[in-house]
């Protein structure tokens, strides 16, 4: 009698890998940067929850329904979604933005790749 196993799709597993390495490969080459706007936008807490993101990211060996979670509400942040929440970190820093600080075109970049990202 041959013992019958079960696997996930092979599809699902390649695009859920696909999708991992593509994440990585970005917070690779722009993570200290997203990092730092992250901090920029939601101050501290924001800046230490972006850094233990992308440090959970790099080392995972698959894709985790958490990370898209945790990913969206980066992205919520960054796009400023919470400035109208007084008790949000990121209404004092968002109240107090300067719109020719360079910081704003790197948050304008990320809000746009993250959500590249979350499409692909």
């Amino acid at each position: 009698m041959t013992q019958q196993f079960s696997f996930p799709p092979a599809a699902t597993k390649v695009a859920d890998n696909a999708k991992l390495c593509t994440y990585q490969l970005y917070l690779a080459e722009h993570g200290a940067s997203l990092i730092a706007v992250a901090g920029f936008v939601g101050g501290h807490e924001y800046e230490r929850f972006t850094s233990r993101l992308i440090c959970e990211v790099r080392n995972a060996w698959r894709w985790s329904s958490a990370f898209s979670s945790r990913f969206e509400k980066l992205h919520r942040l960054l796009s400023l979604e919470y400035a109208d929440i007084v008790d949000h970190p990121s209404w004092v820093c968002a109240a107090e933005f300067d719109p020719q600080d360079p910081r704003v075109d790197e948050v304008c970049h990320h809000v746009e790749k993250l959500a590249d990202l979350a499409a692909a």
